[in-house]
């Protein structure tokens, strides 16, 4: 950009945005890229150059973590699991660990507490791996900056939940290689204590950490260098600095005035429902790649009690209706803007004044069609699929509704189109369900990510989620139904669950085990772990658990003197115990699923990211040690439930271990047929160790010949341990329309009473009929409202027209 009138020093400005090592490949980096077009439309007053050094682009980790492979599966697996495990499985991504065995060198072995005489070879590669690795940084960072002395520089790192570490270690290398260069942080592992503490202790790595949102601060930053003002003086909110630090001395961090999240303007001004406003392209060679959309950043729910952004609402207003990106990717917007919006605007320059008058124009759902279109007729590969991640946690499912029936107009052959986009299921409607259902284009595919967490019902009142577990069945059935698929997350232990909720979620698990077959429904099953930031942590009391830093996990206090965990989620919480048998009955079995998953995930991983299939004796007794110690907390929780008529923990273990074992199956499928390296990232859950004949269950109704219009079959196929059932039975005429009747939750009175008025059944038969088909499993029933469970895509024609409209 040119140089604008400003008052600045006149030197140019260079933000040099970096992902660090360990990013999972699947995250798409928003808040970078946010930041970026931000900066380039709203600084054009100072003559600005940014960059983006994504660590994920550089192949040279990927060779050096095939060469040394064997002695970091050695390693892996010679450690105490608790040392780099976290509930997100860190150690899932190979290049987490990568980076501490290649930044601390031959320093692991005590960090570790690991002997070096069992591990000589080891010693040696690690020293090898820390200076290649240095190296190799050091070059990229001499070849990020050149030879511009006159530069005036800033490196902003995204840190992200389990990359401080990395992060600490490139950002130390930035700072010997480009001394006078400021080093800022920001990203989802910071709030406002975290940040202190990581600033108190990095004086001589860090200048700053951004709290919250990097826009504004970033843009506020770009102005401050470019007037030659430093980083330690400003006095900027969300950003923690010396300036920062020595206000709260003076104020003796009460009511600390720069303790707020700075929310750019436009992500709250806005009071119109949502729409596209942002739109990014990733480079992906010769073919349109995966196109990402983004209508809001975040989500705008904000009750859930377990999640890690809970402390964000201590800082910032939530916007009822979303918060919204301002920018537009400039090349694409240019392309696909509207004929009669460009003619008002006087070329480029124009548009980014306007920009920066913050008059700010909105992508439409026309727009952002026509413009895939293009990018599609440009990639000259007509079959190549067509890739669409709407990347907000929660998405409005009218816009979304409107853009696919919008895109089924379209011309675009025989090109598959792929679409992902999250979707809480309190916001699915079946009205939109119903314009989805009238697509054309059988090419067009939809996965609903849905936030099933539970079924239980009292977990799901604890987590306040906002719906129960019936509506999340009825979400997952219909979108099944009319063609698409479900994947959802699934907590298989909640604090405050009890025998009689367990109980009952087990019935509506048996009931629906049909809905988790891939490729229609998916699921990752895995246990509640704590962090140091949810309302559990907070109020451990009334949850009645005690919550605990995971021990060993010292790899920053050792290496960088700051007393935070490696992982916002470096954490477990354990039952607190009581003479109530109930109480000791989850106590006891939080702790062996605890137990036998340090049994089985290490030797997994490292299998997994490594090739490391065989242990050595060592490992041999640490593995036989941790099985001790399951079989002694299984043994204990078996002996408790005697006490009991029924085994409801041992009975939801099973469901979720066959659930499991169905997904892992699937994973593995895929992976051999695509014979693509994405298994090896693939969330694996706690619960899951072998695959081997493991059948997906079917529950579903349909015609019983092609040709036979009024013949119609209810076919159950269930292979579940204890829930095995195979059978098919005809369904007479008025089994089929009651069952259709109830497709959706109904009171079970107004059912009955309106078979009464509009038949010729008596409630006897009516009731008959409802019993039958709740004994069948076909039918569900909660608080009076029943709603048929099975898959039934005869539900819906061709026109999205559904049974019984008359009826609704």
């Amino acid at each position: 950009m040119t140089k604008k009138d400003s008052g600045g020093a006149g030197q140019p400005v260079e933000v040099i945005l970096v992902l660090p090592l360990g990013l999972e490949e699947g995250l798409f980096p928003w808040g970078i890229h946010s930041v970026k077009e931000y900066l380039r439309n709203t600084c054009d007053s100072v003559d600005l150059t940014v960059k983006v050094w994504d660590f994920r682009g550089d192949g040279y980790y990927s060779e050096l973590n095939r060469r040394y492979g064997r002695t970091l599966g050695e390693l892996f697996l010679s450690l105490d699991s608790n040392q780099v495990d976290t509930f997100f499985k860190i150690t899932e991504n190979p290049y987490i660990f990568f980076g501490l065995a290649a930044f601390t060198g031959d320093d692991f072995f005590r960090l570790t507490g690991i002997g070096k005489m069992f591990h000589p070879s080891c010693s040696e590669d690690l020293k090898r791996l820390k200076s290649e690795v240095s190296g190799h940084i050091a070059d990229e960072i001499n070849r990020l900056t050149g030879n511009s002395p006159g530069i005036k520089r800033v490196w902003a790192f995204s840190v992200y939940d389990d990359t401080l570490f990395n992060s600490l270690h490139i950002a130390s290398m930035i700072k010997h290689n480009d001394p006078g260069a400021p080093v800022v942080f920001g990203g989802d592992y910071f709030n406002f204590p975290a940040a202190k503490t990581t600033f108190e202790g990095t004086k001589e790595i860090i200048d700053g950490i951004v709290v919250g949102y990097g826009e504004e601060v970033m843009r506020e930053l770009v102005f401050q260098l470019d007037e030659g003002t430093p980083i330690s003086g400003l006095k900027i909110k969300g950003f923690v600095n010396r300036a920062y630090m020595d206000m709260g001395e003076e104020i003796g961090d009460r009511s600390h005035p720069l303790e707020e999240v700075y929310i750019p303007p436009l992500y709250k001004d806005f009071s119109e429902k949502l729409l596209v406003s942002y739109v990014q392209k990733p480079d992906a060679g010769d073919t349109p790649g995966e196109i990402h959309i983004l209508s809001q950043r975040g989500c705008n729910y904000g009750k859930c009690l377990f999640c890690t952004q809970i402390d964000k609402r201590l800082f910032f207003k939530i916007i009822d209706k979303g918060m919204f990106s301002p920018v537009v990717d400039k090349e694409l917007f240019l392309d696909i803007v509207d004929k009669e919006m460009a003619s008002e605007l006087d070329g480029e320059e124009q548009f980014f004044k306007a920009i920066d008058r913050k008059m700010f124009f909105q992508v439409t759902v026309k727009n952002l069609v026509e413009g895939i279109r293009k990018k599609i007729r440009e990639s000259g590969d007509n079959r190549a699929s067509i890739k669409l991640s709407f990347d907000s946690d929660e998405n409005d499912i009218a816009m979304i509704s409107g853009f696919i029936k919008y895109l089924d107009n379209i011309d675009l052959g025989d090109v598959p189109v792929e679409i992902t986009l999250w979707l809480q299921v309190k916001s699915f409607r079946f009205e939109y369900a119903r314009e989805i259902a009238k697509v054309k284009n059988k090419n067009i595919r939809i996965l609903f990510r849905l936030n099933f967490e539970s079924l239980n019902i009292e977990t799901l009142k604890n987590m306040k989620k906002g719906h129960f577990p019936l509506k999340a069945i009825e979400a997952a059935k219909i979108i099944q139904d009319i063609g698409h698929s479900t994947a959802s997350n699934y907590f298989t232990h909640y604090p405050l669950e009890d025998r009689p909720g367990i109980s009952l979620e087990i019935e509506f698990l048996r009931r629906t085990l049909h809905l988790f077959r891939p490729p229609k429904g998916s699921g990752s099953f895995f246990a509640y772990s704590s962090n140091n930031r949810d309302s559990i942590y907070k109020d451990q009391e009334k949850f009645k658990v005690e919550v605990k830093r995971i021990p060993g996990d010292n790899w920053l206090k050792d290496v960088f003197g700051i007393d935070l965990p490696f992982s916002q989620w470096s954490h477990f919480y354990v039952e607190k115990p009581s003479f109530k048998v109930a109480r000791l009955l989850i106590w006891s079995y939080y702790n062996s699923i605890r137990a036998m998953d340090k049994v089985f995930h290490p030797q997994r991983i490292a299998g997994s990211n490594w090739g490391i299939t065989g242990m050595t004796f060592s490992q041999r007794m640490a593995y036989s040690r941790r099985l001790l110690k399951f079989q002694f907390w299984r043994q204990l929780h078996n002996s408790l439930q005697m006490f009991h008529r029924v085994k409801p923990y041992r009975k939801r273990t099973d469901l979720f271990l066959y659930l499991s074992k169905v997904m892992e199956a699937a994973n593995r499928e895929k992976q051999d047929a695509e014979d693509t390296p994405e298994g090896r990232f693939t969330k694996r859950s706690l619960l899951s160790n072998s695959t081997r004949g493991v059948l997906p269950s079917y529950f579903y109704i349909a015609k019983e010949g092609e040709e036979d219009e009024t013949g119609w079959i209810l076919k159950k196929e269930y292979n579940a341990p204890g829930y095995k059932e195979n059978w098919s039975i005809p369904l007479e005429n008025d089994e089929l329309r009651l069952l259709r009747y109830f497709y959706l939750r109904r009171r079970r009175e107004v059912g009955v009473k309106w078979f009464e008025d509009n038949t010729t059944m008596k409630q006897r038969e009516i009731t008959e009929i409802i019993d039958k088909h709740l004994a069948l499993g076909s039918l569900i029933e909660f608080n009076r409202s029943l709603l048929c469970v099975v898959n039934d895509p005869g539900y819906w024609d061709e026109n999205g027209t559904v049974y019984l409209e008359e009826e609704r």
